[in-house]
């Protein structure tokens, strides 16, 4: 689940993994991660099964975890895969990709002259990282209305051009399948 192609000792850092959240973490702590990055509704049950699992044997293969997600959740025929949000939940704690994605959005805006798009693959990352980021620099001066003048210095860096998500059409879905949970906002640098 690491967005590395290298081992991860290859890189000199020991970094957690998926196996080691799914051996190690706590009731809360992973109904957290399914629910707070796979926006997975029903995180408290899977959590619990994971849990009661382990304690027979570890899980070892993503096979014997999407069993057990499947066999929680059931299976609608035709939709997506259930265990697919506690997958991707799992890659985003695994690879801190949140806190990735507000570094990049950060010297992103430092770096750009004009214009400065936004491309978020779920609502979690734009509401933790690319919302967070806009509206900050998108906001001037936060100092109180009765200063006489401004104390804090801020400018307004970026400009929201479009206030509204905008969703990825079918036709771009038919062509390419990952594109589904595409989500794009565009601010401008001022």
């Amino acid at each position: 689940m690491r967005m590395s192609r290298q081992p991860r000792e290859s890189h000199g850092e020991r970094g957690v993994t998926a196996q080691d959240i799914l051996r190690t973490a706590g009731l809360d702590e992973l109904a957290r991660i399914f629910r707070v990055y796979g926006e997975e509704k029903r995180a408290r049950v899977i959590a619990r099964e994971i849990i009661a699992a382990r304690e027979h044997a570890p899980l070892e293969t993503t096979t014997q975890l999407a069993r057990l997600v499947e066999r929680v959740l059931g299976r609608k025929h035709g939709g997506i895969h259930p265990a697919t949000r506690v997958f991707q939940a799992l890659r985003i704690a695994v690879n801190d990709e949140l806190g990735n994605l507000k570094q990049g959005l950060e010297a992103g805006t430092r770096l750009l002259k004009t214009g400065g798009v936004s491309l978020s693959f779920l609502s979690t990352r734009w509401k933790t990282a690319c919302e967070t980021i806009f509206v900050e620099k998108s906001t001037g001066c936060i100092c109180p209305t009765d200063l006489p003048a401004c104390a804090c210095g801020r400018k307004e860096v970026l400009r929201n051009c479009d206030p509204e998500t905008r969703h990825r059409g079918e036709a771009e879905v038919h062509g390419n399948p990952r594109a589904r949970s595409a989500k794009l906002r565009v601010a401008e640098k001022l």
